[in-house]
């Protein structure tokens, strides 16, 4: 329920009338015969809103699927302060980029915690993890091995993660590391960050912090992926190589 608080003496076609309801105000853009139904101090129903852009701002409006019913005054105060079409979309897509701009720190909270975290931790669970990271380190690094389109340049020695060089000559339609982290994703449910995220194209992360059965059955997927997608010429290949045995 919206009440016009604002005039449009000018019956025309088309009018842009300020509403407002209990907590907020946007411009709604009146067409033919909802020009005469909003006016001002006028309470109205709209059903099947929807939100227009124009230059950049919001408009509320209700096209031929929806419908503005006159009804009775409203019981509420309405709020004109919050008018949504005053806010620019562009900020709103700027405050959003901001917001995505994470840093990998820890809240304040969470380093405030640390010392008597580290204190209270038994010196066993470190050793133990050590020792899981250094297995899973030997599995990533020679499992990668298995999968021609990935390589591990380096054995990872103080690290949770591995970056690998993607060959795309050796894949038949995928053209670069994006492509190739979406479709392993949706086709293997397997995740691995993009090379271009870090300012490296084509060198995909894959964190291997993980415990080593789900690292060996992830692995396992990133191969089966490749040889769904490998060039043709090398599937004949293989093909040709096992008739002869």
């Amino acid at each position: 329920m919206a009440t016009a608080t604002t005039e449009t003496a000018m019956a025309t076609a088309t009018t842009e009338t300020a509403i407002t309801t209990a907590t907020m105000a946007i411009i709604f853009t009146a067409r033919n015969d909802q020009v005469d139904m909003i006016k001002s101090g006028a309470t109205v129903i709209l059903y099947k809103a929807k939100i227009d852009m124009f230059k950049g701002s919001m408009r509320l409006a209700v096209d031929k699927w929806g419908r503005v019913e006159v009804t009775k005054d409203a019981n509420f105060v309405v709020k004109e302060q919050n008018n949504l079409s005053l806010v620019e979309y562009e900020l709103v897509v700027e405050s959003i980029i901001n917001c995505l701009n994470i840093s990998s720190d820890p809240a304040t909270f969470i380093q405030g915690a640390f010392p008597e975290i580290l204190e209270k931790t038994k010196e066993d669970f470190f050793s133990n993890t050590i020792i899981i990271l250094g297995e899973c380190a030997d599995i990533i690094h020679e499992r990668i091995k298995d999968i021609p389109c990935i390589t591990c340049p380096q054995k990872p020695e103080g690290s949770m993660f591995v970056m690998v060089k993607l060959n795309l000559s050796l894949l038949e339609d995928i053209d670069d590391d994006v492509e190739f982290s979406m479709k392993l994703s949706k086709e293997e449910s397997v995740i691995v960050l993009t090379g271009v995220a870090v300012g490296m194209k084509n060198w995909p992360r894959v964190t291997f912090a993980i415990d080593p059965p789900s690292l060996e059955d992830g692995l396992g997927r990133i191969k089966a992926f490749y040889q769904r997608h490998m060039l043709r010429r090398n599937k004949d290949f293989i093909s040709d190589q096992f008739n002869a045995c």
